[in-house]
């Protein structure tokens, strides 16, 4: 054997190998520990997350509860500076008529104390269609609108037109005067119509404008319906005196929404001197609780009828002696040559009268001026009158009152203001608005 050549023994290590290992154990890697750090971090977004949802859940209840107190608190107030025609529970109305002539304009004040407004500035034209009377009523009804929709109010717009018994006759002209005035309404953006200024007289007469109105109810329905309107339209009417509507009133309850009710007048108009109206009367049924007490007791109904309150005045020129009691000043002869002429509440000291020397008749709840040795005797409404009405239809139940007109009150809204004075709303009448305060 040579002695370049190794001998390589298969049992024996050779210097050039590597020791041998002595753990036989598989490398030790961080497997646990990181499984331990995921576990940490898995727990930590749970925590995370928990207290994630209880603090919107705190903000959530800590919200409601603030939302809670904040809608009883503003219920509580909203109950207790609410307006009687503002509650949700109020069935009664303050209407207004209003002309709008010599450019006097309605003002925010005036409307935010009505619940109806009924423009009487338009007419029936020749062709049967309805126009208003001039450019400048067109304009002011545009600007009445636009206050009242600006406001965001919840009165109504009505317009009041005349009864024409030529056009309720006949079927073709009765259709083309409903196609006209359910145009005018949708055009004009209307909330109603109020027919007025003229009553039937014949019994067919009666009976054509009892099928009128009927028709004009049902047009007036279908075009809620075409048109998406939530709120029904509303028909009104001027009604004759209790001695000629007795037997047709029913007739008329079924389709109109309300009623401006005619004082009976057996004293004659020009013949004797009558207060305009009084609410009680010493003569006869010429009286606001008369009327009031036959129409609530014949129709069950007190909530359709409506009290007139003009806002004006009738001057007697030449009157001669009182007639029922010689103290009694207001109930006069008129003289064969004498005149009367309407003065409104806003001119009566341009005509030189002196409110502040009214006298108080008690038996009818009228003032007036007069001496007793002056022919001249003058009527009319002022606060303390216009107060007793209002506290008398809240005491009788009475559905509302109308106003002859607004455009007749003064600058500062005196009466439109001893209106509002007195809150329609509340007590019985709330829960129960057709019952009948009078005894039958």
């Amino acid at each position: 054997m040579s002695g370049n050549q190794q001998v390589r023994y298969m049992n024996i290590a050779s210097a050039q190998d590597a020791p041998p290992a002595y753990n036989h154990c598989p490398p030790e890697d961080a497997l646990i520990m990181i499984s331990v750090e995921k576990e940490i971090r898995a727990i930590s977004k749970r925590h995370s997350r928990h207290l994630l949802i209880k603090k919107y859940t705190t903000g959530f209840l800590i919200g409601f509860l603030f939302c809670v107190i904040v809608f009883l608190i503003s219920g509580t107030l909203w109950k207790k500076f609410e307006t009687p025609n503002d509650s949700p529970f109020c069935y009664k109305r303050v209407i207004g008529y209003y002309h709008g002539g010599n450019n006097r304009k309605i003002t925010e004040k005036q409307i935010e104390k009505l619940t109806h407004i009924i423009f009487d500035g338009v007419y029936v034209n020749s062709y049967n269609t309805m126009e208003f009377v001039s450019d400048e009523q067109r304009l002011t009804f545009l600007d009445m609108k636009n206050k009242v929709r600006t406001m965001k109010s919840d009165v109504k717009i009505m317009v009041s037109i005349d009864y024409w018994p030529a056009l309720i006759t006949d079927s073709k002209k009765r259709s083309e005067w409903i196609r006209s005035i359910t145009n005018f309404i949708l055009e004009q953006q209307l909330d109603g119509v109020h027919l007025t200024k003229g009553t039937p007289n014949s019994p067919l007469e009666k009976e054509n404008y009892i099928f009128f109105i009927r028709e004009l109810r049902y047009k007036l329905e279908k075009l809620e319906k075409y048109s998406l309107r939530k709120i029904p339209y509303i028909v009104s009417v001027k009604a004759l005196s209790f001695s000629q509507s007795q037997f047709l009133i029913h007739d008329f309850l079924k389709y109109v929404d309300f009623l401006e009710l005619e004082i009976e007048d057996p004293l004659k108009l020009h013949e004797i001197t009558p207060p305009i109206p009084p609410l009680y009367s010493t003569s006869s049924n010429r009286s606001i609780d008369w009327t009031m007490n036959a129409f609530s007791c014949e129709t069950g109904q007190p909530s359709k009828l409506n009290i007139i309150i003009p806002f004006r005045g009738i001057h007697w020129s030449q009157t001669s002696k009182a007639v029922i009691t010689e103290h009694d000043e207001i109930y006069r002869i008129v003289a064969k040559h004498g005149v009367s002429y309407e003065v409104p509440w806003k001119n009566i000291e341009r005509f030189g009268l002196n409110k502040t020397s009214a006298k108080w008749h008690s038996a009818s709840m009228t003032p007036f001026i007069s001496e007793p040795k002056n022919p001249e005797l003058f009527l009319f409404e002022n606060e303390r009158s216009v107060v007793e009405k209002m506290k008398y239809v809240k005491d009788k139940n009475i559905g509302g009152v109308i106003i002859d007109k607004l455009d007749y009150d003064d600058d500062w809204n005196t009466l439109l203001n001893a209106v509002s004075s007195v809150e329609l709303c509340g007590g019985e009448q709330k829960s129960d608005k057709d019952k009948v305060m009078y005894n039958f």
